[in-house]
């Protein structure tokens, strides 16, 4: 549905759950369900139904000159710290939904997420390590370590990266710059605007760092 204010304007697509929704440059919804993305007019009218992933979808976002990146795969039944024996899919979209380019590698494990960066290239991260991308869609460079909790992106270009038991501090290119181990497996992690890295492990620990 649609949503201005507390009032509901129009549903589209009654009967069916999408997991996720976010609002395109062009003034379009993109959408997406297990096996569905879509692309939506404001008015409620369907552009494109997008195919080509054959496992279940886990997100999506909109990267440079309005291209969509989309990844899936099968979710890992174990904590986020085992390593799940998946690789996800990537595909590479244009603004209208028509497909780009298959993106798969055995390189890079279930992806969680995508950072774009300003050049149009894009990091993705998830259980396994980093990974940095052209613009193009070509994996750039791998990285190392667990990244189940997130990329953050400083303002100086360089990159944090979170998961398992570790922190790692990278360059604007991808190369590690220092790395942090902690006691017990990280959760959760958010980058404050001021800049302090607030992360929280198993146990109900927070602990709050200042990245030099």
């Amino acid at each position: 549905m649609i949503v201005y204010g507390d009032h509901v304007e129009r549903v589209i697509d009654e009967g069916v759950t999408y997991d996720g929704a976010l609002s395109h440059s062009d003034g379009h919804l993109l959408a997406w369900s297990r096996d569905r993305l879509c692309l939506w007019s404001l008015e409620g009218a369907l552009i494109a139904e997008m195919h080509g992933h054959d496992k279940k979808i886990e997100g999506a976002v909109e990267v440079s000159d309005g291209r969509i990146l989309s990844w899936s795969g099968e979710p890992n039944p174990l904590p986020r710290w085992v390593d799940p024996p998946v690789y996800s899919e990537l595909r590479l979209w244009n603004s209208r939904g028509e497909l780009l380019n298959a993106l798969q590698s055995t390189q890079i494990k279930f992806v969680l997420g995508a950072l774009t960066l300003p050049d149009g290239s894009w990091v993705t991260w998830g259980h396994g390590a980093p990974c940095w991308w052209s613009n193009d869609g070509q994996p750039q460079r791998l990285g190392i370590g667990d990244s189940s909790c997130g990329v953050f992106a400083l303002p100086d270009g360089r990159f944090i990266s979170c998961g398992g038991q570790d922190i790692f501090l990278w360059s604007a290119e991808g190369e590690p710059l220092a790395a942090h181990h902690v006691h017990d497996h990280i959760t959760s992690a958010y980058l404050h605007s001021s800049g302090v890295l607030v992360v929280g492990d198993v146990v109900g620990r927070v602990m709050f760092m200042r990245v030099a």
